[in-house]
């Protein structure tokens, strides 16, 4: 390869911005708990082993008293009621209650000091009791409400799991579930097999060399002798090229599978089945696609080489020599060339694929019997290339070139090669050799992948899982016990000192104020010759003999009980609130804490072109949430268009500038364009006609504003003479003169888009023709005329066949979204100049032929996402944006049976703030909504069946309700419908409501 030396470098920070971990972590070795939380544990085990002993012990005791003491024999007492036996025990219970509540003493005279009185001892033990009690309530609650509300959240782990056990867990756990691998790299070539099937051409007599030999075998070695027109001087070198192409395809493929099966599959987790399915496949997707570009850059080196050096073919099929006129053969002359032209008149000068078709020339006659498929043209690699194998289909065709090419009897004739079957192959017999190459003759590909396998190479040593515990009523009662033990033993040991000092302070303050100040308003009765009796708290009489008797009232203090008493019920209508609030508390955090299931996805992107080819399929259920009611209103008036389904036929907008949603459509048997206005009472009038003189149709119709006076206009495809006609509105539901563009360019405009591509303001048009694969910018002048700024060939996205725009990649830029019939999505980038540059192909062969297109923000991240309607697979393809201009995973949602859905439209139905999908099912009658959700993802699919079959749906507020509506039209059916959302919103399903209307014309 003359490569002296291989220089390459790694970055490390663009290798961390391409994993972009969620989260890093790391493991240390320490105890389980520290000094202090060792203390805590010892005291709440201590206090709930004494907790527990204290409620056990004495019913042994008594259990073993009864067992060991003596029978003695009573009178049978006679029984008394139920109901009064229940009244004695409550009142018994509650006079126990009472006296023991008063008289409950728990606490020891000691606890309050040698120099206190044991009558204040004993008052203070019962105050301190009750202090405790009631903290001690108030603290179990709290711990008890706190275990209740706040969740648990618990690992459980399985050590050494087999592949049956991880499936299990995989159903039951989801995403949970973590599997660490023994060993994270794998050999692809352990877990997956690989066989690609070739082309039966290449494993056919035809492609190999004694076939090649046995009929060239009469063939004159000169073969100039044969004339310029006769295919026997391309024949040779035609199989010796297709033996050697299919030689070296096979090698390249064998090649491209066994690089790619010794290369490692490296993961630190096991993954599930499903994922792992998806991952491998879309790196043997991608695999595939790489596999022939070395082959296809080293054909095209050659061919580049051979063209660009001019170098003349052996048998003259590019070149020919002739001789100049003043030609003398006695001096010395250039050899001059004069370059070969072929069909159409390509010089092979210019172009090196000039062709034409081959046949054999039968004796010194102009007689040439044509060979189907083979080409012969400049060089005989060049006109291979070009040619197909259908002759290699047909017996009467190799019949054909063994009789110009060798001699033998009829006998031979029978026992000629036979033929290749159509049926043997995916592809057509009118397919190229070039197109063949470019797959490099590989049908098809068998792979087989073994999960069992990838599981033993994984060996993960244990598997865990993480789930949350609302409520555990055995675990929240062992807690408690050994939180009540801890409680108690500290409220125990601080309560009697908290009431000590309180009594201490309250003593302090009685002094201060029995002391007799000036000051103080103090209440006296002067009498003569009476005793002065000073009457204090501590019962201390004192009679004097004086001519005046004092008595000294002391102000009025604040009992203590009564203070006691108020914080008791205070505490006690805390209870109770707290109380009613928990099961609240527990309702909503239970809700909060539901599982949510995380759709798993791999994108794998490449360094120029970015090919997502990873797929989730999701099928959506029905499941009546909520309710959507859609009451129908029937339009009576012409037949629409049913001779082509592909026609859009319908759109929304305020013509008349009334604020109500009004429809423009098309309708068949009379050729014209109704604009049909919506007059807010539940009636509807045709305002303005369009009508076709030469017969020729509409594809789509779109609304914009394009000349900028703020009145909506529409435009339309046309597939005859005017290809984009535009209709001016005037704001009252008129229309000005048509203006057609693009008139003489001949072709199918199968699509067109509206939007403001160059940021001048002003509306531009996108459109492209189906049958040349070419895309057309439109610049709008700001008056409702156009010019043709750029056009381009959509070679990597043939055949589009519908559009969609908005800014991918946050540039302030509009790009377009492009679907082809080739099964292919490509993503095209506004450069700014009025130009498209490629940034992303996805093969859509999956849901074979999206039909319609449209983008908005699904997920809610402020990234535009694009949806994809299936025409054939009956399913819905989602792609989430990743604000670059790419997209990542395909989420498949199906449909159901019957599809055939062709036009798809989004917009919130239900009023949950999230984006719903809404498609037309035209072999099922239909009109299927999917609710969205906040994540993107589409649950729940609702089926409304309209009674007929819907050709076209558009939405709008047609009554002014703050609900969007749907109209439908239908095929063969001379009536569109319009369906108002009368949904409350609690609940969803479909009712469809008949509602009589007078026809209108």
């Amino acid at each position: 390869m003359m490569v002296e030396q291989w220089n390459f470098s790694c970055s490390f920070e663009q290798h961390y911005e391409a994993c972009s971990p969620n989260y890093c972590t790391y493991s240390y070795t320490t105890h389980t708990y520290d000094l202090l939380g060792i203390i805590i544990q010892m005291i709440s085990m201590i206090g709930g082993l004494t907790v527990a002993l204290r409620l056990i012990t004495p019913q042994i005791v008594r259990i073993i008293l009864r067992l060991i003491s003596p029978q003695v024999n009573t009178k049978p007492e006679v029984p008394m009621k139920i109901y009064d036996r229940i009244k004695i025990l409550i009142r018994k219970v509650a006079i126990l209650m009472y006296t023991t509540l008063v008289n409950l003493n728990t606490f020891p005279i000691r606890v309050f000091g040698s120099n206190t009185h044991r009558a204040i001892s004993k008052k203070l033990g019962k105050i301190t009791t009750r202090f405790y009690i009631i903290l001690l309530i108030i603290g179990l609650n709290i711990f008890i409400l706190y275990n209740i509300v706040n969740p648990q959240t618990l690992t459980k782990a399985f050590m050494k799991p087999s592949l049956t056990t991880y499936k299990s867990l995989v159903i039951k756990h989801g995403n949970t579930l973590q599997c660490p691998c023994s060993s994270i790299t794998s050999v692809y070539d352990a877990f997956i097999n690989i066989e690609p099937i070739f082309h039966p051409i290449c494993l056919s007599p035809f492609a190999s060399d004694e076939w090649r030999i046995n009929v060239t075998k009469d063939l004159v070695p000169d073969l100039s002798i044969y004339t310029a027109a006769d295919y026997r001087r391309f024949l040779s070198s035609h199989l010796q090229f297709l033996t050697g192409l299919c030689q070296l395809s096979i090698q390249s493929v064998n090649n491209s599978i066994n690089q790619f099966l010794s290369s490692f599959f490296i993961t630190a987790q096991l993954v599930p089945s499903i994922t792992f399915d998806q991952i491998i496949y879309s790196l043997i997707n991608q695999s595939k696609m790489n596999a022939p570009l070395m082959f296809s850059r080293f054909l095209f080196l050659l061919r580049t080489t051979n063209h660009g050096n001019a170098i003349v073919s052996a048998y003259e099929t590019n070149f020919k020599y002739v001789a100049a006129p003043w030609y003398d053969s006695y001096s010395d002359q250039l050899a001059i060339t004069q370059a070969i032209t072929y069909d159409d008149g390509c010089s092979c000068a210019l172009y090196s694929n000039c062709t034409t078709q081959a046949g054999f020339v039968q004796g010194n006659s102009s007689e040439i019997f044509q060979i189907t498929g083979l080409k012969m043209g400049c060089t005989s690699s060049e006109s291979f290339l070009s040619s197909t194998l259908e002759c290699f289909y047909d017996l009467s065709c190799i019949n054909l070139i063994q009789s110009y090419t060798s001699i033998f009897d009829e006998h031979d004739i029978a026992n000629a090669s036979e033929p290749l079957s159509i049926t043997d192959s995916r592809f057509l017999m009118n397919t190229t050799i070039m197109d063949l190459i470019n797959d490099l003759f590989v049908d098809q590909w068998s792979t087989t992948i073994n999960y069992s396998a990838y599981f033993d190479q994984c060996s993960p040593t244990f598997c865990s899982y993480t789930y949350v515990q609302q409520f555990n009523s055995l675990y929240t009662v062992t807690v408690s016990l050994g939180f009540y033990g801890g409680l108690s033993f500290i409220l125990k040991w601080i309560c009697p000192k908290i009431i000590y000092y309180l009594f201490k302070l309250n003593q302090f303050r009685k002094k201060r104020t029995n002391t007799i100040q000036s000051t103080n308003s103090l209440e006296m009765n002067t009498t003569e010759n009476v005793n002065i009796t000073i009457i204090s708290k501590d019962t201390q009489v004192t009679d004097v003999n004086s001519k005046t008797m004092i008595t000294i009232s002391p102000p009025s203090i604040f009992s203590f009980s009564k203070l006691l008493c108020i914080i008791i019920v205070g505490i006690l209508i805390t209870i109770m609130i707290v109380m009613i609030i928990i099961p609240f508390v527990y309702l909503n955090q239970h809700k909060k804490n539901e599982a949510i299931q995380t759709i798993l996805s791999t994108t794998l992107k490449n360094t120029t072109i970015n090919t997502d080819v990873s797929i989730t399929t999701i099928s959506t259920s029905t499941i009546s949430t909520s309710q959507l009611i859609f009451e129908t209103i029937r339009i009576n008036g012409s037949q629409f268009c049913y001779s082509d389904s592909r026609s859009s036929f319908i759109a929304v907008g305020d013509f008349n500038s009334d604020n109500c949603a009004d429809i423009v459509h098309y309708t068949c048997d009379r050729e014209n364009i109704n604009v049909v206005l919506n007059y807010n009472d539940g009636s509807f009038q045709v305002s303005y006609i369009f009508s076709f003189d030469d017969g020729n149709h509409p594809y789509m119709i779109i609304v914009d504003d394009f000349d900028g006076d703020g009145r909506l206009d529409f435009a339309f495809t046309n597939n005859g003479l005017y290809k984009i006609g535009i209709l001016l509105g005037d704001g009252t539901g008129n229309f000005g003169e048509l203006k057609t563009f693009l008139n003489e360019n001949p072709g199918q405009s199968f699509s067109f888009i509206s939007n403001d591509f160059n940021n001048d303001g002003h509306v531009d048009i996108v459109t492209t023709y189906y049958s040349d694969d070419q895309i057309v910018l439109l610049v709008g002048v700001g008056d409702g005329t156009f010019f043709i700024e750029s056009s381009f060939y959509n070679n990597f996205c043939s055949r589009p066949t519908s559009f969609a725009t908005g800014d991918f990649n946050n540039d302030n830029q509009m790009d377009l979204a492009v679907t082809s019939s080739a099964n292919y999505l490509c993503i095209l980038l506004n450069t700014g100049n009025e130009q498209f540059d490629l940034s992303m192909m996805v093969p859509t062969e999956t849901f074979n032929f999206a039909w319609s297109i449209i983008t908005a923000d699904f997920n809610n991240d402020n990234h535009l996402d694009i949806s994809m309607v299936n025409y054939l697979d009956n399913n819905i393809a989602v792609m989430f944006g990743n604000n670059d201009g790419t997209f990542g995973t395909q989420m498949i949602y199906k449909t159901g049976i019957l599809g055939s859905s062709r036009y798809l439209i989004t917009g919130d139905f239900d009023n949950d703030g999230q984006l719903d999908l809404v498609i037309n099912n035209y072999v099922g009658r239909s009109i299927n909504i999917l609710f969205g959700s906040q994540n993107g993802t589409f649950l729940n699919q609702i089926t409304f069946t309209v009674g007929g079959v819907p050709l076209s749906i558009a939405k709008g507020d047609f009554n002014n309700d703050k609900k969007l509506d749907l109209v439908v039209t239908f095929q063969r059916q001379a009536f569109l419908s319009i369906l108002l959302n009368t949904c409350n919103f609690g609940r969803r399903e479909f009712v469809m409501e008949e509602k009589t209307h007078l026809p209108i014309e």
